[in-house]
């Protein structure tokens, strides 16, 4: 009574009762089918009916090694239980090949996902390194060369120079005895030549200061109508000028330093009575003294040109100030106009050293590179060993000047000499092959000669002499282009038959 009543009232229930009708069957019907296809799969299993089921017929969900064997079945059981092993072996391997699958998968999505965070990893490195570059070139550039404290750091870095250690000159004397001579004369000649060389240089810098003092006092003296700058402006120009001098003295000290050019003194020939110790003694007197030579450039460089001018104080030397300050005024007054020019003089001549040394150093290196390209050559080549330039041995008091000076330079090979030995060998082996090609050739035309002369031979063997007289004298032709010429009238004219053709009676 209960199903019935929401029947009555759901219409939908109804209607999917319907549908579902073919499909529902009651308890009874369903326990008869079972017996029914129980007896079915009996009979079909044994034909006799007697026999009971070993195991129930639905195994896919049992292993293969699960299964019953089929050695003691037959007919339909036999291959169901084959199929069977078939169908979980299938399903065993591809479980297996979909779990590797899978595998594979989150590999290839681990691999694709930590390849470009190591990328980008990299690119933040290397933006951060350039960041730091970037900040400090900038700090650099903003620093440049007109500041006060970079064109002073030259001179205070070499304001103090080191001491000759006294423990060296001690170990020096008591090891002067033990050691060679040569030794010993070689450090007296390097130090007498760096003694000439610092007093060379203190005599040029002392001339070019009293010259440079000479002209501030003729523009003192002068008289100009020009208006006197202001004292705060004039100690700027005055301080710019003396800096800027200070730079120009110190790059031609560097300049002076730097130069392989400079004359050494003469080596004075040492006496062997002479003892070590006062060989050291003159040797530290001399570099004593050039120190002190030094000191004193240095000291007269840092010296202002120009008096200074005192503040105000409370002093007897009050009435000194206005003389000072004029004078002082009037300096200014002749060196505004030429700081511009003096300015525009010192960038010059920087300019032009660095170009100089520029040049000299691209030079330098680009000769090294191709001295190093031709030993390179020569030591590959096969040419160079077998023709190699004769030295040129130069005749005492025959030679002309320029010979002399040539001689000079290729003791100490160049670029030049390197190029020569290359030129002399390409010309000494051409003229090898010249002469083995005359030599060939002259060979090849007594061969065909002789090849000519046994042609002739076969040709009056061949009985061919008569057409060879009547052409007449072809010896200085082809002999194959006449042989191609003449080929038709031998085959006409003559054969082996020919020479006696109408003459049988003479034989």
């Amino acid at each position: 009574m209960g199903m019935e009543q929401p029947s009555s009232t759901n219409p939908a229930f109804g209607e999917a009762k319907k549908v579902l009708a073919p499909y529902t069957r009651t308890r009874q019907e369903v326990a008869h089918i079972r017996r029914v296809l129980a007896l079915h799969l009996k009979s079909q299993v044994d034909d006799k009916g007697d026999a009971k089921l070993l195991a129930p017929i639905s195994l896919a969900c049992e292993s293969a090694n699960k299964l019953p064997t089929t050695s003691g079945t037959h007919g339909l059981r036999k291959e169901y239980l084959r199929a069977l092993k078939a169908n979980v072996k299938a399903r065993q391997e591809f479980a297996r090949l979909t779990t590797e699958s899978q595998i594979t998968k989150e590999k290839e999505v681990e691999e694709i996902s930590l390849g470009p965070y190591l990328a980008l990893e990299n690119q933040k490195q290397k933006l951060e390194r350039l960041r730091i570059l970037q900040k400090y070139v900038d700090s650099l550039a903003i620093k440049t060369p007109a500041f006060a404290s970079f064109l002073e750091q030259p001179a205070a870095s070499i304001e103090a120079l080191p001491q000759l250690p006294e423990e060296a000159i001690a170990s020096a004397a008591r090891s002067g005895s033990e050691s060679s001579t040569v030794n010993l004369d070689d450090l007296i000649q390097d130090l007498e030549r760096d003694v000439l060389r610092a007093k060379l240089l203190l005599k040029s810098e002392k001339n070019l200061l009293a010259k440079i003092r000479a002209e501030q006092q003729k523009q003192l003296r002068r008289k100009s109508s020009l208006k006197a700058a202001e004292p705060d402006q004039t100690l700027k120009a005055l301080e710019k000028t003396r800096n800027e001098l200070i730079s120009w003295v110190e790059e031609e000290l560097g300049k002076a330093g730097n130069s392989d050019a400079q004359p050494e003194s003469p080596s004075k020939p040492r006496d062997s009575e002479v003892p070590i110790e006062q060989t050291v003694t003159e040797v530290r007197e001399k570099y004593t003294r050039y120190l002190r030579e030094r000191k004193g450039l240095l000291e007269a460089l840092a010296r202002p040109a120009v008096p200074d001018i005192a503040p105000k104080t409370e002093d007897k030397d009050i009435p000194q100030e206005p003389q000072n300050t004029s004078e002082v005024g009037e300096m200014a007054g002749f060196i505004t106009p030429y700081l511009s020019e003096l300015l525009a003089i010192s960038r010059e001549q920087k300019s032009l050293s660095q170009q100089r040394s520029h040049l000299t150093t691209s030079l330098a290196k680009q000769n090294k590179e191709t001295i190093q390209v031709f030993d390179r050559l020569a030591e590959e080549s096969h040419l160079l060993p077998k023709y190699q330039l004769p030295q040129k041995r130069s005749r005492k008091g025959t030679g002309t000047f320029a010979e002399e000076v040539n001689m000079a330079v290729k003791e100490s090979p160049g670029v030049s000499h390197r190029a020569e030995e290359w030129t002399y060998a390409a010309q000494a082996s051409s003229i090898d092959t010249m002469e083995a090609v005359c030599v060939n050739v002259d060979e090849g035309k007594t061969a065909l000669e002789e090849a000519k002369k046994a042609l002739d031979r076969l040709d009056q063997m061949l009985g061919y002499s008569a057409r060879k007289t009547g052409k007449g004298d072809n010896s200085g032709g082809d002999i194959w282009l006449q042989e191609a010429e003449s080929g038709g009238a031998k085959d006409e004219n003559t054969n082996i038959w020919s020479t006696i053709d109408g003459q049988l009676g003479v034989l």
